[in-house]
């Protein structure tokens, strides 16, 4: 085994675990080792600078990430053409610049991947919907949802024709959704996000990402159509599951908007112990992250209400009530 070969190996082994701080570190020295043995202009070079760019992408590191994908993506078009290699080098480059706010660019070449894919593959194909989907996403960024929720029905229709992973079809019923919420079309948001969050569950179970957003996401849009018991309800569950797997900060947020949810309704009582129990969760997690939320609900309110706010709150500022509080909630979580 040559010590390319060797250095290869064990970034594709890193990557695989999940350590991509190793694997760009081994990634490099690969990529010296190439230019030292003058191994340029192969597509087994073109290929390190994209298992490279892979794992630049996952540490966050945008820029060095979009600069493989761009020098791979030149590297197999001269020595292989524009066939599937390149268009999966203009979908990473493609999906980085997203990140890095360069929306337009991103649409062209995510939008030249998606047809060359389509010509390669014909639209019944797994990687066709992948295409269409990222196209969604930077139409999205653009400020073009129309084009964004077409390009996400293609997607979707294709995913379940195929049986895709459930993974997918609950990524593309997710930001369908949240195309919806933002136009204010409730509704159809809230028949997403149900379909989103009933598979989610069956995914991995309650702790799944979407199925969290999900119950946060109907939460507020039960809100805005006024039914507060379902509004409360799903709010409440995202609490206690983000309390079970110790996600005091985002626990703290939701707890937060249940607070405003009873000031909502003038419901002080309420919304003060829900208050006293975000005070507990910080203490837990980052109580600065208290204080500013605390003093967000505080500057918008408005009279009289943020005075009776103040008053119910000073009620229960006696030690032995906010206990009372705090195991109320605690005997409600079952934790």
């Amino acid at each position: 085994m040559t010590k390319i070969d060797y250095l290869r190996k064990n970034l594709a082994e890193k990557y695989n675990e999940h350590d991509f701080f190793s694997a760009v570190q081994i990634g490099e020295v690969l990529l010296r080792e190439h230019w030292h043995n003058k191994n340029m202009w192969t597509k087994e070079y073109a290929d390190d600078l994209f298992n490279l760019a892979r794992a630049y992408e996952e540490l966050g590191e945008y820029n060095r990430s979009a600069e493989l994908f761009s020098d791979s993506a030149r590297q197999i078009s001269e020595t292989e053409g524009n066939g599937l290699d390149f268009a999966e080098r203009l979908s990473g480059l493609g999906r980085v610049l997203i990140r890095l706010g360069a929306y337009e660019p991103a649409f062209g070449m995510l939008k030249d991947a998606k047809d060359i894919r389509r010509n390669e593959l014909g639209e019944a194909h797994a990687l066709y919907a992948d295409s269409l989907y990222n196209c969604a996403i930077a139409a999205c960024e653009m400020g073009k949802p129309d084009a964004a929720l077409s390009f996400h029905a293609q997607a979707l229709h294709i995913r379940q024709r195929i049986n895709a992973p459930a993974e997918d079809i609950v990524n593309s019923l997710h930001s369908m959704a949240f195309i919806h919420k933002n136009a204010n079309e409730y509704e159809e948001a809230l028949t997403l996000y149900e379909e989103a969050y009933r598979l989610s569950s069956a995914i991995s179970g309650k702790n799944h990402v979407i199925y969290m957003s999900c119950l946060r996401e109907m939460s507020a849009i039960h809100n805005e159509l006024g039914n507060i018991a379902q509004a409360e309800e799903f709010i409440l569950e995202s609490i206690k599951i983000r309390r079970i797997f110790k996600d005091e900060e985002e626990a703290t947020h939701d707890i937060m908007f249940l607070v405003r949810l009873y000031l909502q309704y003038h419901d002080t009582v309420r919304a003060c112990e829900a208050l006293v129990y975000a005070l507990q969760c910080c203490a837990l997690g980052d109580s600065k992250l208290f204080q500013k939320l605390h003093l967000d609900i505080l500057m918008e309110l408005q009279e009289p209400l943020r005075s009776e706010f103040l008053e119910e709150l000073a009620v229960l500022s006696d030690m032995g009530r906010l206990a009372e509080i705090v195991a109320k909630w605690v005997e409600w979580e079952g934790v």
